[in-house]
């Protein structure tokens, strides 16, 4: 990643174990870099799945599997204290034999208002979280104040396996999140947007490490994207509009944005689905507003590419699928997508 190449993770719905376990079987035998999950209370889809825990299952597939890089993507700091996730991450560290990544986000408001939690000043609350659990990961004991962690004399004795600590990657678009990435992250992992706004950030937070006298290579440049793949053309629009729509309106309607603004519940999802259906827009238009990457292999090889020539070194691929249709999507997102980019 460093010296240019391209790696590709593999980023499983929020499906039934059986096909995360699956997911992880292909990235195997595949040599894709990587699985990670999101890290959810609630599952988010035209047809909605129970969501598994995130780190449990990671616990599970680290010792299932013997060589693929496992991370989340991304956690929040808001659910978990400080304190448990660095415990959670570094357990999963232990069990994998060091191949743990702590991806950490601001959180989304599906899964923390319905719930009660509090997750005002989001980015200050993940900058306390990310400093205080390299903390606990590095030092004997540990004396932090700050506005919303205190830890007094804390000891965590378990260390995870990777020194000096995983990688901690962070999910940022903002300003003040892409600040925090050159200022402390090891990776960072935006929602794919236009390719020239992708490399404009990349420059932001290059400069904000350089500033804060880093060495800006260091930082990993990732890339999360939703892909739908088809090996006809003619697929492409009865697979993936309506999901792609929907994505499309819960994140430029503020009533609708469940990412942001509302609480996802029964009702909200059918009504997403009813004004995903009412919308009147053609795939391609979707695809040119970077909401998805949809094609068939190739062209979403040259959409992905563009994200490449803007500098993104890892690319997480979240295939869009039916659960029925999930595998045999994979392996074609796995074949006939990543092993071209890394190739």
């Amino acid at each position: 990643m460093r010296d240019g190449t391209v790696k590709v993770g593999l980023a499983p719905n929020l499906y039934p174990p059986e096909l995360t376990f699956r997911a992880a079987e292909l990235c195997e035998e595949s040599g894709l870099d990587g699985l990670w999950l999101a890290d959810h209370v609630v599952a988010f889809g035209i047809k909605r799945f129970a969501a598994v825990d995130a780190w449990t299952t990671l616990a599970a597939l680290a010792v299932k599997t013997r060589r693929v890089r496992l991370g989340s993507s991304v956690s929040d700091p808001h659910r978990r204290h400080p304190e448990t996730l660095a415990q959670i991450v570094a357990t999963v560290d232990l069990l994998s034999h060091g191949r743990t990544v702590l991806g950490i986000g601001a959180g989304e408001a599906m899964n923390l208002t319905p719930f009660g939690v509090e997750w005002d000043h989001p980015v200050s609350r993940m900058r306390e979280a990310v400093q205080a659990i390299k903390l606990l990961w590095t030092l004997d004991q540990v004396d932090f104040e700050g506005r919303f962690v205190r830890l007094s004399k804390a000891i965590l004795d378990l260390k995870p396996v990777q020194r000096p600590h995983p990688p901690i990657w962070i999910g940022a678009n903002s300003p003040r999140s892409l600040r925090l990435v050159g200022e402390l992250g090891d990776g960072w992992i935006p929602i794919a947007g236009e390719p020239k706004d992708y490399a404009r950030k990349l420059q932001f937070v290059r400069q904000v490490a350089s500033d804060a006298g880093r060495n800006p290579e260091e930082i990993v440049p990732a890339l999360f994207a939703y892909v739908g793949v088809a090996v006809e053309r003619a697929a492409l629009e009865r697979k993936f509009l309506l999901p792609v729509k929907a994505l499309y309106l819960t994140t430029t309607v503020p009533e609708l944005n469940v990412w942001k603004h509302v609480p996802l519940n029964r009702e909200m999802g059918e009504r997403i689905l009813f004004e995903a259906q009412k919308l009147d827009v053609k795939l391609d238009e979707l695809v040119d507003r970077r909401v998805a990457v949809i094609g068939t292999p190739r062209e979403c090889v040259d959409l992905l590419q563009e994200y490449v020539n803007a500098g993104a070194r890892y690319l997480i691929l979240a295939p869009l699928s039916r659960p029925e249709e999930f595998v045999e999507t994979a392996k074609l997102c796995i074949d006939g997508v990543a092993k071209e980019l890394t190739g």
